[in-house]
């Protein structure tokens, strides 16, 4: 096959990986969540239980030039996005340790101390054109290129120093459009980390509630999930506000069970 029929079928390929389908399984970090919605609803991620990780930041930025350590060999390895991937015979695989610092545009959720910068494992795979593509080896599998804007969403390393990238959602030309494009990618971005944000509050305060020692605590406890449910949020893009009920109504069925 010349490379040039290689190219071509990789680049369709490609293309066609981006398109999610099957859900991908959830991680330790979060989950990726596919739905029948919009496509901005499927490129939804659940990031909330780390958002009570020590030094969890969400910033919106753009990856300056990275640099990257000696390369490994890996046994195998897969091209695409986190629900689907395609196999192009004779592609070799690498892991590589990979530094780059972020110029934030938007801090989201969280207080960076100091610069932003990502020091995180990530696979290169080598085309048999000599191509090269690099992507993360988080749950989303996020295609990396300098220069790229995108939701980073990390915290700190459990132990030792660093911080360690959980997720990443890139800017997409497809997706955030109008005016200024990437205005509205921040916007989507920051309904994302609020919804994410208010269901970690949900399963708090439910914990709070069924972990009552008492019935002074548990009185607390349900005044808090009460104002939860009054406090409603004002997404600034409204049509996620499908994805908003979807994420929340099952916390929210709990919530009523207990304070009626």
């Amino acid at each position: 096959m010349s490379s040039t029929l290689i190219a071509a079928f990789t680049s369709a390929a490609l293309l066609a990986a981006q398109d999610p389908g099957k859900p991908a399984k959830p991680d330790d970090a979060g989950s990726v969540t596919q739905s029948s919605g919009s496509q901005q609803d499927r490129r939804f991620v659940d990031f909330h239980a780390a958002m009570d990780r020590v030094g969890f930041v969400a910033v919106v930025g753009t990856m300056q030039k990275t640099r990257e350590d000696k390369r490994k060999r890996l046994k195998d390895g897969r091209l695409g996005n986190a629900s689907q991937s395609v196999s192009v015979s004779g592609t070799q695989f690498f892991e590589v340790r990979v530094r780059a610092p972020i110029e934030v545009r938007a801090v989201l959720d969280g207080k960076p101390k100091g610069k932003v910068k990502l020091e995180f494992q990530a696979q290169l795979a080598r085309l048999p054109s000599g191509k090269e593509r690099r992507q993360t080896r988080t749950p989303d599998a996020t295609e990396l290129q300098t220069g790229m804007l995108a939701l980073w969403i990390l915290a700190d390393k459990p132990k030792g120093r660093g911080r360690d990238l959980l997720h990443v959602i890139a800017f997409d030309p497809k997706l955030d459009t109008g005016r200024d494009p990437e205005a509205s990618f921040v916007e989507t971005m920051t309904d994302f980390v609020t919804i994410n944000r208010r269901t970690l509050e949900l399963e708090q305060a439910l914990e709070a509630y069924d972990q009552a020692i008492d019935d002074a605590a548990r009185k607390i406890a349900q005044q808090r999930l009460q104002e939860l449910v009054e406090d409603e949020i004002e997404l600034l893009q409204p049509e996620l506000e499908s994805l908003m009920r979807a994420q929340h109504d099952p916390w929210l069925r709990r919530v009523q069970k207990r304070i009626t």
